[in-house]
């Protein structure tokens, strides 16, 4: 019986998280004057551009206000701030650090889930709540814990039971004083691994080489070219740009060899890298494989619709 409430527990959530994600925006919305939104004491929507956000003084709640923002990059959460909401933080890809003052208390579920960048949180020890997948998971045909993700916390406190639970790795020791940004990564530190998939993806019907990031498919950028699309590297800069998309250029699609290992299993590790990855003038989460720089497949869909077919394992460009 409790096996059975358990399970529609967990259904639940997802059915609950997959309407969340569905209104989620693209963008990060930028506002003209104020960039919070702020009602009685709790942040209902935040209009700023995002990268580096400071939470006004004077906020005791945050909604689900940066749900979706992909330009947010790191976030301090100072010490009026008393609960962060469920979805407050939902699908902040770009995401990288989080302080959070003493006085938080609670941390609803699935605050943070979909912060993909976000690979380290110190939890302070006031913390007395923390909601179901609050931390460490992404969702992609299920709740998937990102690799890597460390917890940093006092003993026996909230955040250690928290990641005993999700068998997450904690370290003890960050007491409650305010935590620090982690340091920047050096190019070819390894950020992560790579994963064997069963999921093949396409450029206008055309198989192209791909991997599984976080749960996510990317692609090489320079690939692209061979599939109809138009690019530009800069070396001064570092930056690699996918510029157009050109449906008159002759396609030579590059052969794709099959997975030789089992799906969910590591295939090798991808690196950081200062190469700066643009789609139609707007920076773009980039990793670094073997070399070759790759980007998330659907963040093409400036120039046309991705979509995924769950049940032939299957996700698609169409260009628009």
């Amino acid at each position: 019986m409790r096996k059975r409430k358990a399970t529609k527990r967990v259904l639940s959530l997802a059915l609950a998280l997959m309407l969340m994600l569905a209104l989620v925006p693209m963008t990060a919305t930028v506002g003209a004057a104020d960039d919070f939104e702020i009602v009685d004491g709790v942040l209902v929507k935040y209009n700023g551009a995002g990268g580096a956000v400071v939470i006004p003084d004077g906020v005791t709640e945050i909604s689900d206000a940066f749900r979706g923002c992909e330009n947010l990059t790191s976030v301090t959460i100072g010490n009026s701030v008393i609960k962060i909401g469920e979805y407050a933080f939902t699908v902040c890809e770009n995401l990288t650090s989080v302080t959070m003052g003493n006085s938080v208390t609670s941390i609803g579920m699935c605050a943070f889930i979909g912060c993909t960048s976000l690979l380290s949180v110190n939890i302070p020890n006031s913390v007395v709540s923390i909601g179901e997948y609050a931390f460490g998971y992404f969702f992609y045909d299920g709740f998937t814990k990102i690799e890597g993700f460390t917890i940093n916390g006092v003993a026996g406190s909230e955040a250690e039971k928290y990641a005993k639970a999700n068998d997450i790795k904690f370290v003890a020791g960050a007491g409650d004083s305010t935590p620090t940004t982690p340091a920047t990564p050096k190019v070819g530190d390894k950020l992560g691994d790579v994963l064997h998939t069963d999921i093949k993806a396409y450029i206008n019907g055309n198989a192209i080489p791909s991997y599984n990031i976080n749960g996510s498919t990317a692609v090489v950028v320079e690939d692209l070219e061979y599939y109809g699309f138009n690019l530009k590297w800069d070396g001064t800069a570092r930056t690699i740009s996918v510029v157009s998309y050109d449906k008159t250029k002759t396609v030579k699609p590059l052969e794709v060899s099959a997975s030789t290992g089992a799906t969910g299993s590591v295939a090798f590790p991808h690196v950081y890298t200062d190469i700066i990855a643009y789609i139609d003038g707007n920076e773009v989460v980039s990793y670094n494989i073997n070399g070759k720089t790759c980007i998330i497949i659907d963040d093409l869909d400036a120039y046309g619709k991705v979509t995924w077919d769950g049940a032939a394992r299957t996700i698609n460009f169409t260009a628009g």
